[in-house]
């Protein structure tokens, strides 16, 4: 099973079942597994990514390495928040990136997601915008124990031993099924590369636009969707923990 887990996500995760789960009571595993790899549209030039600081709430702060580019995105603005959508090359996925306004608005942020509230972003993103775009690159690795997440959502009678009930899913109709392990695990990177002709002249006068300026110097959300769909693979916030 973790040969299987890892050959379908590259090397990037490998040990994703844990000998002492397995032992006579062990009926069965359902795994699923996930690969995304794939380029920005325009590539962030490494020789751009520098130094700058990352702040954090408690007045709390850290040097992380920022990458750089100016472009024409997507970019739209809420009342305590603003989001771009990098796209990546083929034109079917792109990277959201959702930040508040203030360094302490992660939180804030996060209580409105909704499905409402992600439509709405993207019923924004239908202009696009000349943007200063600064974003920190970044890995991230988590492994969450979902036996408690989901309890806290009021998901609990598969975990009990006497309420569950797995009758009509499994071919053989056997009793005294229940969920004892349910574990996430996820690898995310971000650097300058990704995530892993008509003319005609014209003579006019405009007022100049200066360009938006995005720049994730604090914690913000992030997710890669299906931008037909809409369908969301990765969801996720960058911000860093300091003792």
């Amino acid at each position: 099973m973790n040969s299987w887990v890892s050959e379908q996500t590259d090397g990037k995760i490998k040990d994703l079942i844990k000998e002492d789960w397995l032992d006579q009571s062990t009926v069965m595993f359902i795994i699923n597994a996930i690969y995304f790899k794939a380029t920005w549209e325009k590539q962030f030039l490494p020789r751009d990514t520098q130094k700058e600081i990352f702040y954090l709430p408690n007045n709390k702060k850290i040097e992380v390495e920022m990458m750089i580019q100016q472009t024409l995105i997507p970019y739209f603005r809420g009342l305590d928040f603003s989001a771009i959508a990098l796209p990546f090359k083929g034109g079917k996925f792109d990277m959201v990136f959702i930040l508040p306004n203030e360094i302490h608005g992660l939180q804030n942020l996060e209580a409105k997601i909704t499905p409402k509230f992600l439509s709405d972003i993207s019923a924004g993103f239908i202009s696009k915008h000349r943007t200063n775009v600064y974003i920190p690159k970044f890995k991230l690795q988590t492994e969450l124990n979902l036996k408690n997440e989901l309890t806290k959502l009021a998901v609990e009678d598969i975990f009990n031993k006497a309420k569950a009930n797995f009758s009509n899913l499994i071919y053989e109709r056997r009793g005294g099924l229940y969920v004892d392990v349910a574990v996430h695990k996820a690898v995310f990177n971000v650097n300058e590369a990704g995530v892993e002709g008509a003319a005609a002249t014209t003579i006019g006068v405009f007022f100049r636009s200066l360009p938006m300026v995005f720049r994730a110097n604090r914690p913000f959300l992030f997710y890669v969707r299906d931008i037909k769909s809409g369908l969301i693979l990765f969801i996720g916030r960058f911000h860093p923990q300091v003792i």
